[in-house]
């Protein structure tokens, strides 16, 4: 299955990308993260591919395992947002270097506040109030928004709106015919 890739307009084939075992592995790794974590920690081992060279599947693989297991998911994807912001910022202006090790996001994690986890169990939305004196509101039918073009109504004005416009028209031009205007000699003076 041949694809393009959205960022460098590179055409691959996906058959190759997963040819490689660990790139198998790597992938199946990135599906399972928490949602909403997959993208911000792959942008962050991006920040530790070297500037002039490609990063192995290995490394991907092992960097993406060690920083999931840093924090609970809430509390690393806030860590991941703040290192991602920092980091970009430092290369943009020029000092940034690949990174080493995980020591950065360690600080983070360590210099922002404790985040809650959600609980499990999801919290059971209340069931509406019914009171027995009142009668249920009514519920408006679904409308169906009809196209102008089909309309027999719309169909029918247009025509009318157009037939006296073609009058007014037509009665426009016999009243110039009669007075005159716009019969011009070839010098530029009007007939009389």
């Amino acid at each position: 299955m041949i694809f393009r890739c959205p960022c460098c307009n590179v055409v691959s084939d996906l058959e190759h990308v997963f040819a490689d075992e660990t790139a198998r592995k790597t992938m199946a790794l990135i599906a399972k993260l928490p949602k909403g974590q997959s993208y911000p920690l792959v942008q962050y081992v991006g920040f530790f591919r070297p500037k002039k060279s490609a990063m192995s599947w290995d490394r991907v693989h092992k960097l993406i395992s060690e920083a999931s297991a840093l924090a609970a998911p809430a509390a690393l994807n806030a860590a991941l947002a703040t290192t991602i912001e920092a980091l970009r910022a430092k290369q943009q202006s020029g000092e940034w270097t690949p990174l080493k090790n995980h020591n950065y996001l360690k600080q983070v994690l360590a210099s922002q506040p404790d985040i809650s986890e959600p609980s499990a169990a999801p919290v059971a939305p209340r069931p509406p109030v019914v009171r027995n004196d009142q009668p249920p509101p009514p519920v408006a039918p679904p409308t169906i928004e009809k196209k102008a073009y089909r309309d027999p109504e719309v169909i029918s004005q247009a025509r009318s709106v157009t037939d006296l416009l073609m009058k007014g028209l037509a009665q426009h031009q016999e009243k110039t015919k009669k007075e005159g205007v716009g019969n011009e000699g070839k010098n530029g003076s009007t007939a009389a």
